[in-house]
């Protein structure tokens, strides 16, 4: 991101997993996942074939690999060169390209208006300056078509983030702030829910929909 000391260093964590046999996620992803199509196919009740899906924070493009299976356009982009560089090994199908969705003027004319759909999993909250997530969506909304939806999974608090040399590793937003922050770059959100209960020593994962 635009100041990486705030965050966890994306490119050491899948540097890290390269060296795995498998550098994805396990069953949890699978289980989201899941969920996610699920609530795709219930938006779009038509056949999903064609339907053009742009992933942020993509990581190495695991969730393109089931996007693809229904017939659906996918792109995934991460402001990770690591992860993006496994996910064209792993998956050569699948398209991929770095791109820092939280930085300004960073759409080409043609991602402008370009996607029915954008996802974003576990990636909000990676994001610690408020600024930094607003740009972001702000981004989103804008390669979205009109009538577009945008789907959100991030962690909620209120938690206190455990630090990592002084800084926060996660930004553990209120539901409420995460809403506002959604208003402020011009969403209209029409569905909210937890994915999961929550537990003394985990946030709570969200899940949202918000239209254009």
């Amino acid at each position: 991101m635009s100041n990486k000391s705030k965050y966890y260093n994306h490119d050491s964590v899948w540097q890290k997993r390269a060296q795995l046999n498998n550098p994805f996620y396990g069953s949890y992803s699978s289980h989201l996942y899941g969920k996610l199509i699920r609530q795709i196919q219930s938006l779009h009740p038509r056949s999903l074939v064609g339907l053009k899906l742009l992933d942020v924070g993509c990581g190495a493009g695991m969730f393109g690999l089931k996007v693809v299976e229904y017939g659906m356009d996918y792109t995934g982009v991460d402001e990770s060169s690591v992860a993006i560089e496994i996910g064209l090994k792993h998956n050569p199908g699948i398209k991929l390209k770095v791109l820092d969705f939280a930085l300004d003027h960073i759409l080409s004319p043609n991602e402008l208006n370009a996607y029915d759909m954008v996802t974003c999993i576990n990636t909000l909250h990676c994001l610690i300056e408020k600024d930094e997530r607003v740009m972001m969506l702000t981004n989103i909304r804008k390669a979205l078509k009109s009538e577009g939806l945008f789907l959100i999974t991030t962690m909620c608090g209120p938690f206190t983030p455990v630090t990592d040399f002084g800084k926060p590793p996660r930004h553990y937003g209120l539901v409420s702030d995460i809403r506002g922050e959604l208003h402020q770059a011009g969403f209209k959100e029409i569905l909210w829910q937890n994915i999961q209960t929550a537990t003394p020593q985990a946030p709570i994962p969200n899940y949202m929909v918000a239209l254009k």
